[in-house]
Order: C-alpha cells, then structure tokens, then sequence
C-alpha cells in the first residue's frame, strides 16, 4: 500500500541523522512488503537498544503496513458513492484493525515517553486514530499536537486533515466533530470555519454551511482564500447578495476587482447585458482574472448569437466553475423562459450541489404533457428527477416516475432501477426492493450492480 509508505516518510521528518541507515533500510523493506524481514531487522536494532526511538517508531511503521496490506478494505456506503453524478463505482478504505492500533499505538507511546518531543510521531499517532475513527483519542492527540508543534499559521488547517480522515470513512458527523474540536483551540482563526462551511456544502447540510460562513466574517482578519471560498459557496447556494458582498469586501481589502466582476455577472443573468462584463475584460489582467476572463470570453461569445445551442454550450462546459455557472442558469431560466430543458438544466445543477427541493421544482416541468422530456435522451431526464424525488423524500414519487423505464443505456436504467428499489425499501415494500436489488446485483454491469449487492447484504428483509 504505497499511501501508507508515503505516510512513514512523513514520520520520518524529524529524525536524527545518525539513524538515516537504519532508517531508510527499514523504510524499503516495507516498501517492498518484506514486513517479517522488516520485523527482524528492527528487532535487532532494538536489542541492542531498547530505548531506539526510530527503531521503535519504525516497528509501529511496519506494523501499520503490514495491516494496510493484509486486511480488507470497507466500502463506504453512502449518498456520495451512489450518486448519479459519478459513474465510477467507490473504491474501498483502510480502516485499521483494533489488533494493529493496539500493537502501533504501543510502540509509538513508547516513542513519546523517551521523547516527547517528537512531533512526527504525535502526527502518526493523530493519523492512526483518525483512520481507526478513535475520536477521543484523536482530539487527546490533537491537544498534544497544538502545544507541540509551532504554529506557521498553517497548522490548523493541516490538523483539519485528521478530521478529513473520519470523513472518507463514513463518518461525516463525528468528522465535523473533530473539525469544531479544533475550532475551540484556535478561536481567533476565521479560516478553519470557513473550511467547516466548505465540508458542511459539499455533504449538502446548506443550513450549517450557512451558520459557519457566517461566524467567518465574525472576525476581523479573515485571509483571501476564506473570502474567495465563502462567497463561492454562497454563490453556489444561490445567495448572490451575500456573495456579491463577500466579493466586495474581498475586493476592497485586498485590492481586486472581484467584487465588480460578479456585479457585471450578475448583471448578465439579470438582464442578458454584457456591457460590464466586457468593461471587466478590457481592464483588468487577463493573467490575474485567469477563469473571470474565461467565463467572460465565452459568455460574450454567446451574447452575438443567442442561440439556444451557444446558451447550452456554457452550461455543459466542464471549465466553467458551478459558483459562475450559477449565474448562467439564472440567465437561462429569464431569456428561455419558456424552454423546458432550460428549466430542467437547472433542476439538475441544484441536484448536483444538493440542494434536492429546487431541483425538484425546476424538474417537474418533466411532468408536463407539452415538454415531453420524460424519454428524451433515452432517460437522462427521468432518471434526474427521479434521483432528486428521492434525496428530496418523495419517496412514492420516486416509484411512480422511475416504474415505466424504457432507457438502453446502461447507467442511466441502472440508476433509475436502485433509485426505485432504494425508495420502494423507504416504503417499507422490502420484497420488491429485494427483487429489482437483486436483479441489479445479477444483471447490472455498472456501479450499481455492487452497490445492490451492498444492499442485500446491508438491509433487513
């Protein structure tokens, strides 16, 4: 497992030049997964001295390997693996064995109890916790760690990294657990909030990304990256007035043009006016405004034709950042007023930033007899609204609408059968659930034949 490689490379940061050998020899048996020959060696060194920190921190080193190699990794089970906006099937994670945190955590406090010092190894011990989602032991570790290690200014956010770990295991809540953990020890910071709104945004709880942003600009030193990440997610989360703020004072603080450049976006999507936005092109760096000059150009570009063909160009154009293209549907849905799949584009960004109660007002237009979107590009507009019917709870909506799939590609049908199983199990009606999960699980050839088999082995029936 090479991660885990990396990851003692990262230990050994701090140690002493007289044990580079032993060391980097320990180091490449590991990397060659040569763990009892790893054993043995550092055995030797440590009988010759029982107080060898590297020597020690080396056999917790080999240990950990030796676990990531050997143990079978877990499959997440959750929203953002079976989501229709990936079609890439999860790829499991390392969660330690209790066997290998006892035999890791015992050599590396012994580490620290002959060198307290060791900031590398108080790092590892953070990181073993937080891959083994020891939460109390990780915020003990944590503690340690602050009083530790100098603060660069960078040490809060690299802590944040731990609370990350907990995260990618499932474990959203107890990760956020961590994140205000490490709030409360560096409470003059503005950064790491900002940070928390980020995580709380992209798992789609928009109500504590909100409350986070907002305590950000409680403080008076807010750093360029928090303005620039706060008004984007509020962009994003279609509050333009407390983006074009956010921007504003971003822009006035630190002397950018920001602020003006979403003012002239704004304008656009309001008005279909372009006069600001190419007033910002002509007078600003292009090299300073890489991606506003970007979204710009092509936004003028559109602006000569108008066409419904140009207009969708700039949705579908993966360059385009959702916090600019926000804006674009707005636009959308005022000059094709009466376009149903302008209507239906935007229900789909709101799906895909998780904003699950507009995208279903926007995709219900799939509904109406006159758009007759239902089966138009062979199901991608069904399977959408069915997948936000179901994040969004309608759950006997979800039934109705994915019931009657006629799709001939493959992921599109796939998804919309797990959508209508997930949500016919919601219903408490578990024996069809079982039987289309089974027919996924027999049959599918996307992700979400692995996922059905997650089910059945999950659910009660």
């Amino acid at each position: 497992m090479k991660e885990f490689v990396a990851g003692c490379w990262l230990l050994l940061s701090g140690c002493a030049v007289a044990q580079v050998n032993l060391i980097e020899y320990a180091t490449k048996l590991i990397a060659e997964k040569k763990f009892a020959e790893a054993h043995r060696y550092l055995d030797s060194a440590l009988q010759k001295n029982p107080n060898d920190v590297d020597a020690l921190m080396m056999k917790g080193n080999a240990v950990l390997n030796a676990d990531a190699e050997l143990k079978k990794h877990v499959l997440i089970f959750d929203e953002n693996h079976s989501t229709v906006f990936k079609q890439t099937a999860p790829e499991p994670v390392y969660v330690p064995s209790s066997i290998c945190v006892e035999l890791t955590e015992k050599y590396w406090l012994k580490c620290l109890q002959l060198d307290s010092t060791r900031v590398d190894i108080i790092k590892g011990l953070c990181t073993l916790y937080a891959m083994a989602l020891e939460k109390e032991k990780c915020k003990a570790l944590i503690v340690q760690l602050e009083k530790a290690e100098r603060d660069d200014g960078e040490q809060v956010f690299r802590m944040g990294e731990y609370a990350r770990k907990f995260r990618e295991r499932g474990k959203f809540d107890e990760g956020m657990d961590i994140y205000q953990y490490i709030a409360l020890l560096f409470p003059q910071n503005a950064g790491i909030r900002c940070d928390m709104a980020s995580e709380y945004f992209y798992h789609g709880r928009h109500r504590e990304c909100l409350q986070w942003l907002d305590s950000t600009f409680r403080f008076a030193d807010v750093d360029e990256t928090s303005y620039l990440n706060a008004g984007f997610n509020y962009s994003s989360l279609g509050y333009y007035d407390a983006a074009q703020k956010t921007l504003t004072d971003y822009s006035n603080r630190y002397g950018r043009a920001m602020g003006f450049y979403y003012s002239a976006l704004r304008l656009f999507a309001d008005s279909g006016s372009v006069t600001a936005l190419q007033s910002f092109v002509t007078t600003t760096d292009s090299n300073a405004y890489f991606m506003e000059h970007f979204v710009a150009n092509r936004i003028l570009d559109y602006s000569v034709s108008k066409s419904f063909n140009a207009y969708k160009n700039l949705i579908y154009d993966a360059q385009i950042p959702n916090y600019y293209k926000v804006l674009i549907h707005q636009h959308g849905i005022t000059f094709w007023k009466d376009s149903c799949v302008a209507s239906a584009m935007f229900g789909v960004f709101h799906s895909m930033v998780k904003n699950y109660s507009a995208a279903v007002q926007f995709l219900d237009v799939i509904d109406e007899p006159h758009c007759d979107l239902q089966k138009k590009n062979d199901g991608y507009w069904q399977m959408h609204y069915g997948y936000a019917l179901y994040r969004n709870k309608q759950y006997a909506e979800t039934v109705r609408l994915l019931s009657n799939s006629t799709s001939t590609t493959a992921f599109n049908r796939e998804a919309m059968l797990y959508f209508k199983a997930s949500a016919l199990y919601q219903l408490n009606k578990k024996s069809e659930a079982k039987k289309v999960w089974q027919q996924l699980a027999d049959s599918a050839t996307t992700k979400y034949a692995r996922l059905a088999v997650e089910e059945l082995r999950l659910k009660k029936f």
